[in-house]
């Protein structure tokens, strides 16, 4: 191997070093770092529940909500997500039975309320609700 091409190999590699540092840097400070959703545990409801979920401390600039139920209820309920307690994103209506519910969409806010209604009296089971918000 001549010293030229040396040259090209050597400055090949540390420019792909440099380019793979570069991205992960961008990575990093773009938010895509993984952060584990958060989880928490709703059980028998006998009236309306507000739980409110929030970003992690360190994060800002949200731009993105991830939210998904799992478990399993004994009757219907309303189920509303919201900005704050007088502005409802979107209201669905969970069935009795099995639950499992995915919702993911632009969020701009570090606060998310979710709202649940029992719609004839008392539900049992329980609903495990994992979320993550998305930032930097």
């Amino acid at each position: 191997m001549n010293r030229l091409t040396k040259i090209l190999i050597a400055t090949t590699i540390v420019v792909s070093s440099l380019a793979l540092l570069g991205y992960g840097f961008l990575v990093l400070m773009s938010g895509m770092h993984p952060i584990p959703p958060k989880k928490i545990l709703l059980e028998e409801l006998t009236e309306t529940k507000t739980v409110e979920i929030r970003a992690n401390e360190n994060q800002e600039h949200i731009h993105g909500l991830l939210l998904e139920l799992r478990g399993n209820i004994s009757d219907s309920l309303s189920f509303s997500i919201g900005f704050d307690d007088s502005t409802n994103y979107r209201t669905e209506r969970l069935t009795s039975g099995e639950v499992d519910y995915k919702f993911s969409s632009d969020w701009y806010s570090t606060l998310c309320l979710l709202t649940f209604e029992p719609t004839q009296g008392r539900v049992s089971g329980d609903i495990q609700i994992e979320y993550k918000f998305y930032g930097e």
